[in-house]
């Protein structure tokens, strides 16, 4: 199994998708607390990762792997993702109001939508030297 961070959260997601490219960089712009770490579930570590964490790798969900080995999909892993950002993010977990079937759901259509919507990249994101240290 691959070694992670004991001490930090993993953040797998699609490495072709601009949406997935956008939001990791949001979380890296607002991560303060250096908490999070980044792969891309289609990389080849990605599958390493995948396997060995017996996640799914159908990249039709960000996934979540705290510190202890905790794995958290869909809005599970949003909801968990928002609270250790700043406060400013806090109104993400209005939806937490909602059944989390349907949080999941609503998460579903716009993994469905989200190449047709935000486009495909044909490459992975490419850290700059700056945020390297990020991703594994």
């Amino acid at each position: 199994m691959m070694e992670l961070s004991r001490d930090k959260y993993l953040i797998l997601y699609d490495g072709e998708c601009n949406l997935c490219h956008s939001v990791v960089q949001k979380i890296i712009v607002y991560d303060n607390k250096d908490v999070f770490r980044f792969l891309a579930q289609n990389s080849e570590k990605g599958q390493i990762v995948c396997q060995s964490h017996g996640v799914k790798n159908t990249l039709e969900s960000i996934i979540l792997i705290s510190p202890t080995g905790k794995k958290l999909e869909k809005s599970a892993a949003v909801f968990a993702i928002a609270a250790q950002l700043p406060k400013r993010f806090l109104w993400i977990h209005f939806f937490r109001l909602f059944p989390t079937s349907l949080c999941d759901r609503f998460y579903d259509y716009i993994a469905r939508k989200r190449y047709f919507w935000f486009g495909k990249s044909s490459t992975c994101l490419l850290p700059t030297p700056e945020i390297k240290h990020r991703f594994l």
